[in-house]
Formats: structure tokens, C-alpha cells, sequence
């Protein structure tokens, strides 16, 4: 980027030039004209002073033309240098890393997974399926607790935070199951670190 600003700085002092020029030259093609007036110059000399006044009038609208060109390739620069800084959506603790510092990351369509986020570690979602001969009793806010094999003896408080309308038929077709999604929260989870929601099959209650 210091490349970027270097060139609009040189673009706008050669603006700075051009005009510069272009006054002398005026001022040389009104001399010129009155010296012309009183034959004390040749028509050559007059006509190459005229040239010369047309000259440094296009330089200077050439020089104003580049002004733009540098500052938009700064605003490129200054855009892609933004771009090059990853920042995370949520606040948060990282759970896993998928990139190495200084590795070479490109963009495409499908976006990579650089790293995978709990924005807050004592909150947790649970997605379960219930059989459809039960699904009449489970409804929206209503309590439940669910346990995981890594602490049998806990319960985790959890509220019904929807259900799905959709069943999935098993593979024999002779029944359904229905996708209910609860909510929990550990409010000793940053004080437990072993019950950090591990992993696992879970059993609702």
C-alpha cells in the first residue's frame, strides 16, 4: 500500500508541474503574440510558442487524469489489506484451528473453514428425536434434562426450544421419529472445565 500512496503522491505533484508549465507557456504565447504584433518575431517563433502552450495544456489534463487512476489503485490496496485480516463474527473461544500461521489462503466459492467457534461455552443446543407415539406430550418451553456417557450421574437442565413438523420415517417405514431442538445452560461451565458439553450419545429424560 505504500507503493499506492507513493504513486497518487507523484501523481498529484506532476499535476502541480503541468500547471506550472502551462503558466510560463501562457505567458511566453502572450509575449509572443505582442512581439508578433510589432514584427519583432518571426511567424516560426510564434507558431512554436503556440505549440508549446498547447502542449503543456494537454499535459496538465493528463496529469489530472492519472490523480484518479493512483487513488483508486490506493483504495484497491487499502481494501485488499482489510480483506487480509481475518475477523471473527462472534466473541468467543476457538475449538479448533484449521490453518497455520503464514499458510496461503485462498478464496472461492465455498467458503474454507479456518477455525470453529463456541461463541458461549455454557450454552449448549441439543437436537434429539423423539418417537411419534410420544411427540403429543412434548411441547414448546417445557422443561427437560438430558445426561451424556462421560457423566452419567449428571443431568443437564434443558427448555424445548422447538419441534420440527417433519418426520423421518425409519428405514422399515413402520414408524416415525420427530425432531425436537432444546436449549441448555451449564452456569458452572467456566468453572468445570471436564463438563464443557463432551461429546457423545446423549439420553433425554
Amino acid at each position: 500500500m505504500e507503493r499506492s500512496q507513493a504513486s497518487l503522491e507523484v501523481a498529484e505533484a506532476s499535476v502541480k508541474q503541468a500547471d506550472a508549465s502551462f503558466a510560463e507557456a501562457r505567458q511566453n504565447g502572450v509575449r509572443s503574440e505582442e512581439l508578433a504584433q510589432a514584427n519583432l518575431i518571426s511567424n516560426e517563433e510564434l507558431d512554436a510558442a503556440r505549440a508549446t502552450l498547447a502542449r503543456t495544456e494537454a499535459a496538465v489534463a493528463s496529469a489530472k487524469a492519472q490523480v484518479p487512476v493512483a487513488r483508486a489503485g490506493l483504495n484497491s490496496d487499502r481494501t485488499n489489506l482489510e480483506k487480509a485480516v481475518i475477523r471473527s463474527p462472534i466473541d468467543g473461544v476457538v475449538i479448533s484451528r484449521r490453518v497455520e500461521p503464514g499458510q496461503t489462503v485462498a478464496s472461492s466459492f465455498q467458503t474454507p473453514l479456518l477455525f470453529k467457534l463456541a461463541e458461549d461455552l455454557a450454552w449448549m443446543e441439543l437436537h434429539e428425536n423423539v418417537d411419534e407415539a410420544d411427540i403429543g406430550l412434548v411441547k414448546e418451553g417445557q422443561t427437560a434434562a438430558f445426561t451424556v456417557d462421560a457423566h452419567p450421574s449428571h443431568k443437564f437442565p434443558a427448555i424445548i426450544a422447538s419441534l420440527r413438523n417433519d418426520p423421518q420415517r425409519h428405514s422399515n417405514g413402520d414408524k416415525a421419529d420427530f425432531r425436537f431442538r432444546a436449549q441448555s445452560f451449564d452456569p458452572h461451565a467456566g468453572e468445570r472445565k471436564e463438563r464443557r458439553w463432551p461429546g457423545g450419545p446423549t439420553e433425554s429424560v
